[in-house]
Formats: C-alpha cells, sequence, structure tokens
C-alpha cells in the first residue's frame, strides 16, 4: 500500500509504504533509488510493516520491500513498475502532484 500527502506550500510529499508479510519475517525494510537503495527500517502497526519518508515533488522513483531471510516484495499498489540492471522488476512511486 502506498499513501501520498501533498503539500501546498512544500516541495516535498510524505509517502507511507506499508506490506504485509507472513508473521514468522523478523523485519521489513524499504529499499529506494530514492535513497541510494539504503535499507530504511519499517516497523510492525498491527500486522502491517510500515515507514513514511518524504519524496522530491515532481519525480519518479524505483523501490522494494526486503524481508529477512532475503525475500524481496513489491507493492501491489505500485503506480508502476520498471525492469532493472540485475533482471528484476522494482515498484515505482511517483510523486507529481495530481491534476
Amino acid at each position: 500500500m502506498i499513501k501520498k500527502r501533498f503539500f501546498k506550500t512544500k516541495d516535498n510529499v510524505e509517502v507511507t509504504f506499508a506490506t504485509s508479510v507472513p508473521a514468522e519475517v523478523e523485519g521489513v525494510s524499504l529499499l529506494s533509488d530514492a535513497f541510494g537503495w539504503a535499507p530504511e527500517p519499517m516497523r510492525l502497526v498491527g500486522t502491517t510493516w510500515k515507514t513514511r519518508v518524504r519524496l522530491p515533488l515532481d519525480q519518479r522513483f524505483q523501490f522494494r520491500y526486503l524481508a529477512s531471510g532475503g525475500w524481496w516484495l513489491n507493492d501491489d499498489a505500485a503506480d508502476d513498475y520498471e525492469a532493472d540492471e540485475h533482471g528484476t522488476v522494482n515498484s515505482v512511486v511517483n510523486t507529481f502532484r495530481p491534476q
């Protein structure tokens, strides 16, 4: 799940990323080209792993979730999907302001 919050006077967008995984997973991180593919730890809220980040307005960013045990996940609610140089597909979120 992806939720976006646009601000009238700011040049960034607050994006909440959320994913559900099997109960035995001990941790999930968000990885994105927005922050150099460095893992952004997510927190468990009920049965959903979540994190909130600020991203620059009017851009596209690739991302994936990485669960403990090396399990990579895409987001079913992504704005798009894009093949990468590793032969896999990444989720894409865009931060273009709705018209």
